[in-house]
């Protein structure tokens, strides 16, 4: 491992020619919705992103390691510098030093940053309960241009077809409900 990295910069994009731009592949797998709240126009999910690129400074010779692919630390290897673009609360770079990659002997590397996503998201719920919303995640990298770091988004298939589409669909009505009914009880407190 030490010889792989001692010409290697973790500060340099990892590929051999400046001049092209470096492919990245993201799917976004959310583990949850915590919170939606129409009053401040903000939605909070848990999730992960999957990334995966081609470091061309980084492979070697299985046949004669016998090693297919190894750890890195996030700190010891290039890593994009992505941040959520319609955040909400935060706008810090994904991952931390406590990340590790993994990183195969053809150069492929695969990132898994978790991260509980506070995005801004305008809710118009003036046909509840017949309406329909649409939150985005929007992400980017911070310093790169699309030039320098090109992102193409895999959407994930989804195993339970269209139960977790409904699920999700219930369970955000329900919340537009309650923040619709502590709006109303809220008022009508104060009236007291």
């Amino acid at each position: 491992m030490t010889s792989l990295l001692s010409n290697y910069s973790s500060k340099v994009r990892p590929i051999v020619n400046q001049g092209q731009s470096l492919q990245l592949q993201l799917s976004l797998w959310i583990a949850g919705i915590n919170e939606v709240s129409t009053t401040d126009s903000m939605m909070s999910t848990t999730g992960y992103l999957s990334v995966k690129w081609k470091d061309e400074l980084l492979n070697w010779d299985s046949a004669a390691t016998g090693m297919y692919w190894m750890q890195f630390n996030q700190k010891d290897i290039w890593v994009p510098d992505i941040v959520l673009k319609n955040g909400f609360t935060d706008f810090k770079m994904m991952g931390g030093d406590f990340y590790y990659l993994y990183v195969y002997n053809d150069g492929w590397v695969d990132w898994y940053p978790y991260k509980v996503f506070e995005t801004s998201c305008e809710l118009d719920v003036t046909y509840y309960p017949f309406d329909s919303q649409k939150c985005d995640i929007i992400v980017k990298s911070w310093s790169y241009s699309r030039w320098e770091v090109n992102f193409t988004f895999n959407d994930p298939q989804i195993d339970a077809g269209e139960k977790m589409g409904f699920s999700v669909t219930i369970f955000l009505t329900f919340a537009v409900f309650l923040t619709i009914l502590f709006n109303f009880a809220s008022i009508t407190e104060n009236q007291l």
